[in-house]
């Protein structure tokens, strides 16, 4: 089977997001945002006069692990507690994208819910990531 199988998620969602140059991560649980943590990679790409997509994936690699334990300290939650993780999929600079996937999946490979979501939509992640879940086979 490819891609996610649709399940719902009950309760809180960690949500990842590294599409482009900011690494952001968020905590969701009932409809409220308990966390949302962003590092900006403007002065990093302002030397460059616009956004550099292999220096935006390298410096994501070094923020992720970072800002996702930020979040889940400021929503007073641990691992264990998180019953799903949300992360952009699309559309995005590609190094970009799998550096969030990456980081997502390998909670997913401990039995956590995966979510994919494009990053086109109106609706916040933090919003949306409660509603569908899927879990990778």
């Amino acid at each position: 089977m490819k891609g996610p199988v649709t399940t719902v998620a009950r309760g809180p969602v960690l949500c990842i997001e590294t599409s482009c140059d900011d690494t952001s991560a968020a905590v969701v649980a009932g409809g409220s945002v308990l966390a949302s943590i962003v590092s900006s990679q403007n002065e990093l790409h302002a030397q460059f006069g616009g956004i550099v997509p292999e220096v935006a994936a390298r410096r994501h690699t070094e923020l992720v692990n970072v800002v996702v334990a930020e979040a889940l300290g400021v929503a007073g939650l641990g691992w264990d507690e998180i019953a799903a993780v949300a992360v952009t999929v699309g559309p995005g600079l590609i190094g970009a994208l799998l550096v969030g996937l990456a980081a997502a999946k390998d909670r997913t490979c401990q039995r956590v819910a995966h979510i994919g979501r494009s990053d086109t939509s109106p609706e916040p992640a933090t919003l949306r990531a409660e509603h569908r879940v899927g879990c990778w086979p």
